[in-house]
């Protein structure tokens, strides 16, 4: 029980910090737009380029042409595309932004289907949660056909609300799962579950 509660404890502090990371971030994108993508382009060339090379290192520990055909073709497709991200940045740009958008649209759908499962037992907070991904949804639409610092903008206002969105979520799924703790601590009577007083 110890460990499921510690388990549980992890994960709460792990959503709230991606949550608050996604709102800074979101907030650094719509302050700065322009910069933001430079940076993402910049920042994916070099990371596809070092893991490129990477697995050149791989293709020579593995003997070369004769058993590492496989890395070869991945080092250097990997390459390529790390080059490709640093020559051409606005077509990069381009793709993200699609890329970006239908992501965003994807992941709003599933909130919205969990706040409509959360609906279902009368849980607290669950019209906020439909309403917030909804309007994230509608952003992520309108991030596929903007400009590329209109999508930067738009991104940062997505990050910033599911942010917010993940924070309420967690927030209400720990109140939740601590007045079960303290509910099943009364019919236990002997002190193995708890009396609900530790932080979930």
């Amino acid at each position: 029980m110890n460990e499921l509660r510690k388990s549980l404890n992890k994960c709460k502090w792990d959503s709230y910090i991606i949550a608050i990371l996604s709102v800074v971030v979101g907030v650094l994108a719509i302050i700065f737009p322009y910069q933001t993508g430079d940076i993402l382009c910049v920042v994916a060339g070099v990371a596809l380029i070092v893991a490129g090379v990477a697995l050149f290192v791989r293709f020579l520990a593995y003997g070369g042409l004769i058993f590492g055909g496989y890395a070869l073709i991945m080092t250097i497709t990997t390459i390529a595309l790390g080059v490709f991200c640093l020559v051409y940045p606005v077509l990069i740009q381009d793709i993200l932004k699609v890329l970006f958008g239908i992501f965003i649209v994807v992941d709003s759908a599933e909130a919205m289907a969990e706040s409509l499962e959360v609906s279902r037992v009368h849980m607290p907070g669950w019209v906020l949660m439909f309403i917030l991904s909804l309007v994230t949804a509608m952003l992520g639409v309108c991030v596929m056909f903007s400009s590329f610092d209109t999508v930067m903008i738009f991104a940062g206002i997505s990050l910033v609300v599911d942010g917010v969105r993940n924070f309420i979520t967690t927030a209400v799924f720990s109140s939740r799962v601590k007045k079960a703790r303290k509910e099943l601590g009364k019919y236990a009577g002997n002190g193995y579950l708890g009396d609900g007083s530790e932080e979930l």
